[in-house]
């Protein structure tokens, strides 16, 4: 009789253990993993293709949305529909009157990863689509690896061919 009180116990402290280690899991993935959503090439093609509403936000600067960069590498066009807006607040002042549902593109030139580098972007997509997600929009998409990513994959991944039809200029 003794020994099954103690394996009873020692599996509902097991069971305890377990279920304390998940809610903490839970918890750290919620600090951890972004609310906006990180989307590639294949996915940003069908959300400017099919997401009516969508605001399309080219956080580059201007001489680049112009394609008018003395890098001319940085000259990429931008996506159809895209907004030109030089920092967060702007994109924000933007969005004011726009219901917190309302779908968000957010994108740079070239990869986050490259913010910082002489001639690329100081803006960081990934900031700004925190910021929106904090202030309650709740489909904020975030184009990882920038347009570039976009343009060569149009004319280099034959399952991205269609992505011409979103480029503009």
């Amino acid at each position: 009789m003794m020994a099954r009180k103690n394996l009873s116990k020692s599996r509902f402290d097991k069971y305890s253990t377990e279920r304390l280690w998940l809610r903490e899991t839970a918890r750290l993935l919620k600090l951890f993993i972004p609310k906006y959503k990180i989307i590639g090439v294949r996915e940003t093609v069908d959300l400017v293709n099919q997401k009516p509403g969508l605001v399309v936000a080219d956080m580059r600067s201007k001489l680049e949305f112009d394609n008018m960069s003395s890098n001319g590498y940085h000259n990429l066009g931008h996506i159809k529909n895209a907004v030109n807006f030089a920092d967060a607040n702007s994109l924000e002042t933007y969005l004011k009157n726009k219901p917190k549902t309302t779908p968000v593109l957010i994108y740079i030139g070239f990869g986050s990863q490259m913010k910082g580098m002489k001639g690329m972007s100081e803006v960081d997509p990934s900031s700004v689509s925190k910021k929106l997600v904090s202030e309650g929009y709740a489909n904020v998409y975030f184009l990882y690896n920038g347009l570039y990513s976009i343009v060569w994959a149009s004319g280099n991944v034959e399952s991205c061919k269609d992505a011409k039809s979103i480029l503009v200029d």
